[in-house]
């Protein structure tokens, strides 16, 4: 099973740290001091994915793939690019190949966040979402306008971030020693609006 990898991004200047892991996903990060400072390093990790064990009425026998994962940045964002790939066995012995790539570009401010996903099963597409939110209220409220499955514009409750943003939030306040956080957070994965994210 191959993937193919990403190409590099000539917008400004673009830095790219490979990686290839296969436990969990580690985010570099450069010394930081104030939430200013901090930035995420470009980089590349790849993983092998395979399932350990299953439960005693599990209808998956199996499951092997790969999934490869590319941050990047231009000079007024980040890029996150995935592509995963999946081969399931059901127990009755029918397999399954299960694709889903997606692209992301968000605004270094918070402001902006482009999003396109596609899904495949069997080499068939199943679902497209395409779209773009935006943050423009004074209270961090915004919107959401999707082109594909449908077109919508979802409004954005108060306090809403992107998931750059929500990282970088997150790591601020574990160095100010908060271990605990609650913020609505939009991914653009679902025809839906932010969805509330606990981290401890």
């Amino acid at each position: 099973m191959q993937i193919q990898p990403f190409p590099k991004f000539n917008t400004c200047k673009t830095y790219w740290v490979t990686s290839i892991i296969g436990a969990a996903l580690v985010v570099l990060m450069m010394p930081m001091t104030v939430s200013a400072d901090i930035e995420i390093v470009p980089h590349r990790a790849g993983y092998a994915l395979e399932i350990r064990r299953t439960s005693q009425n599990s209808r998956i026998s199996d499951a092997k793939g790969a999934m490869l994962y590319t941050w990047g940045e231009t000079c007024d964002g980040w890029l996150i690019e995935q592509k995963f790939v999946l081969n399931v066995v059901r127990v009755d012995g029918v397999a399954m190949d299960l694709t889903a790539i997606s692209s992301t570009w968000e605004a270094k401010d918070g402001s902006r966040f482009r999003f396109s996903i596609k899904r495949k099963r069997n080499g068939e597409a199943v679902e497209k979402i395409r779209g773009e939110g935006r943050i423009d209220g004074v209270d961090g409220s915004g919107f959401a306008e999707f082109e594909l499955p449908k077109k919508i514009r979802i409004k954005l409750p108060k306090d809403t971030v992107f998931p750059t943003k929500h990282t970088l939030r997150l790591i601020q306040l574990a160095k100010e020693g908060v271990r605990t956080d609650r913020q609505f957070v939009f991914d653009g994965s679902k025809l839906e609006s932010a969805s509330p994210v606990s981290a401890f």
